[in-house]
Order: C-alpha cells, then structure tokens, then sequence
C-alpha cells in the first residue's frame, strides 16, 4: 500500500497537468483575438497585378508580368526579374505566360519527391503545352555533398 501512494500522486500530478495545458490552451485561443485582432478584409490592399473595376463601364488591359509601376526608366528590377536572368537553365516557351523557376537540392527528399511527381505532371501539362517556361537553380543547403552535386 506504502508502494501506491506516491505512483497515484505522480499519476495526479500529470493528470493536473494535463488539464490546466488543455485549458491554458483553450484559454489563449479565446483571448488571442481579443488581444491581437487581425485586420478586416476590407482594410487590406489588392494584391499587385490585379485590375480595379473603372467606373466608366471602360475596360483596361489585364497587367501581364513584365508590368512595373511607373517610376520612371531608372526603376530598379522586380525580384522575379533579377530571378530569372540569374537562372540558366530553362525548358519550355520563352515566351509562355507564366515563368516557374524551382530552386532545388540533390539531397533534399522532398524536392527528390517534388521533380518526381508534381513536376513531371507540370511539365507534361504546362510546359509542353506553352503555357509555361520552367527554370531550375541550384540551392544546396544540405552540406558540402550538396555542393558537389551542383
């Protein structure tokens, strides 16, 4: 019997831990959305690219990908732009709609998976029909193997 009481109140005290981590736990999701709240829909801006309906009825281009806001020529280049001159290798249309560029590792199962499986139905779906240029970098983060393999 001696043996039971100090197992029960081990047992007691993981149960009462338990409990109060469960409802710490409730707790913050409650009282998070009242001490942080997000901002509403409405408060937050169109993304880039997207076309504001006129008011005249009139109907405006869609912005294609080349699109820049107009600061003038000396407008330093989009992210994707400085991407994309820095990749060498590409398959597809150079002049497809949309522009891919996969940054991948040779060690890295998951980008392993990805070429296997999602990137070959890209490529079979996308790139050979034109609607789609694909790029590739080298991005070895898993070690110097990673390095040597690029």
């Amino acid at each position: 019997m001696a043996r039971d009481q100090p197992r029960r109140g081990r047992i007691g005290l993981f149960v009462m831990l338990f409990i109060g981590l469960v409802v710490g736990v409730a707790l913050g999701l409650v009282i998070r959305p009242l001490a942080f709240p997000l901002a509403s829909v409405q408060e937050t801006p169109p993304p880039m690219g997207t076309v504001e309906p006129t008011p005249t009825g009139a109907v405006d281009p869609a912005p294609t990908a080349t699109t820049r806001p107009s600061a003038g020529d000396d407008a330093p280049p989009t992210l994707m732009e400085v991407v994309v001159a820095r990749t060498r290798h590409f398959k597809g249309d150079p002049n497809a709609p949309v522009t891919i560029v996969e940054f991948s590792d040779f060690q890295c199962p998951f980008c392993g998976r990805f070429a296997m499986e999602t990137g070959r139905r890209i490529d079979e779906v996308y790139v050979r029909s034109g609607l789609v240029r694909f790029g590739y970098q080298h991005f070895a983060f898993l070690g110097p193997e990673s390095q040597w393999a690029a």
